[in-house]
């Protein structure tokens, strides 16, 4: 198994009193993965999910294409709202 580091990407931002972050990477048994996290600023420490892909595609689809929040806070940030 090789680590393809090139292609792990990150961002990261803010709203108000929030802070979100999705990260496409690869776990320690190889798998990508998709993983969200978010809180509050003034939080200690915030909430994870993170989603097995089956390939790096996969992974890049969910991170601009499916909330990157969990759908039961019904925010939706697509890859045109990620800048900060």
């Amino acid at each position: 198994m090789e680590y393809q580091l090139d292609k792990w990407k990150r961002q990261d931002w803010r709203k108000q009193t929030c802070h979100y972050s999705c990260e496409v990477r690869q776990n320690l048994f190889g798998q990508w993965v998709v993983l969200r996290r978010w809180g509050r600023l003034s939080a200690t420490q915030g909430q994870s999910l993170e989603e097995i892909c089956d390939c790096y595609e996969d992974g890049e689809w969910k991170k601009t294409g499916e909330t990157l929040k969990p759908r039961s806070l019904a925010l939706t940030y697509r890859s045109s709202s990620l800048s900060h």
